[in-house]
C-alpha cells in the first residue's frame, strides 16, 4: 500500500512539474509572439514622463495626468491593430505601430 501511495505521489509531482514547464513555455512563446512596437513603448513612455516631470517643474500636473491616458491610448491602439488583422500581418502591424511610436514620442518632445 506504501508503494502504490508513494508511486502516486511522485507521478503528480512529475506531472505538475511538468504541466508548469509546458504553462511558462507557451507563455512565453505567446509574449514573444505579441510582443509589438506600442508594447515596448509603454516602458519607454514610464521614463519619459519622469523625465518630464523632474525637468519640467511648470508641466508636472500635466505629464501626471497625461501619462495614463496616453498608455490607455497606446494599447488600445496596439489591441485593435492585432485584433484587426488578426495576428497574421506581423510586418504590416509592425510598420505601423512603429511610425505610430515615432509619432507619440515626436509629439512629446515637440
Amino acid at each position: 500500500m506504501k508503494n502504490i501511495l508513494s508511486a502516486t505521489t511522485a507521478i503528480v509531482k512529475t506531472s505538475r512539474i511538468n504541466t508548469s514547464k509546458k504553462i511558462n513555455h507557451i507563455l512565453s512563446k505567446k509574449l514573444l509572439y505579441r510582443l509589438s512596437p506600442l508594447l515596448i513603448l509603454i516602458p519607454i513612455l514610464l521614463v519619459v514622463f519622469l523625465v518630464l516631470i523632474v525637468a519640467d517643474e511648470e508641466r508636472e500636473w500635466l505629464a501626471i495626468l497625461l501619462y495614463p491616458v496616453v498608455v490607455i491610448n497606446v494599447l488600445f491602439l496596439d489591441f485593435m491593430l492585432w485584433n484587426y488583422f488578426e495576428g497574421k500581418q506581423k510586418l504590416l502591424i509592425w510598420i505601423i505601430e512603429f511610425i505610430a511610436s515615432g509619432v507619440i514620442i515626436y509629439l512629446l518632445f515637440r
